[in-house]
């Protein structure tokens, strides 16, 4: 994987989904939204854009439950490698959502999504550059804010 390109900041998000419905409808309300949307159905095409395209991730929308893998085995491997985007994490299981959240220093959601505080929590994990930090106590991103779930205002 290769480590040493690294993009600037772009108003992107790349969604990171399995649920093709799902995906598709998060895809629309960023684009209406105004960002440029990349959008990955599994765990091998997130890597790509992550590691290998030279598509710029202003942030990431992360699915931790995959049918290829586990959403959290890449926010190791970002963390690791220090090229994780801010980052919100989402999941159908609410335990996991908080594991992975507190583990990585991340905004969590749980399914089913509220659109309304999806945009809100991507918006602010971009605006304040949210990213992953590293669990073993390393040189992992930064932490703008507290592990805390985002509410709507």
């Amino acid at each position: 994987m290769r480590t040493s390109h690294s993009h600037p900041r772009t108003r992107s998000v790349l969604v990171v989904e399995d649920d093709p419905t799902l995906c598709r409808s998060l895809a629309e309300l960023f684009e209406d939204e105004g960002f440029e949307v990349m959008t990955a159905s599994n765990l091998r095409r997130a890597r790509y854009v992550l590691f290998e395209s030279l598509h710029p991730v202003g942030v990431l929308l992360l699915d931790l439950q995959l049918a290829d893998g586990d959403g959290e085995t890449l926010l190791g491997e970002l963390s690791a490698a220090s090229r994780a985007p801010p980052t919100v994490v989402i999941s159908a299981l609410p335990a996991r959502a908080d594991h992975a959240a507190e583990t990585y220093g991340l905004p969590r959601l749980s399914k089913p999504l509220d659109l309304a505080l999806v945009v809100t929590s991507v918006t602010v994990a971009f605006d304040n550059d949210i990213r992953p930090r590293d669990p073993t106590g390393g040189g992992g991103g930064r932490r703008s804010l507290s592990t805390r779930r985002f509410r709507a205002a």
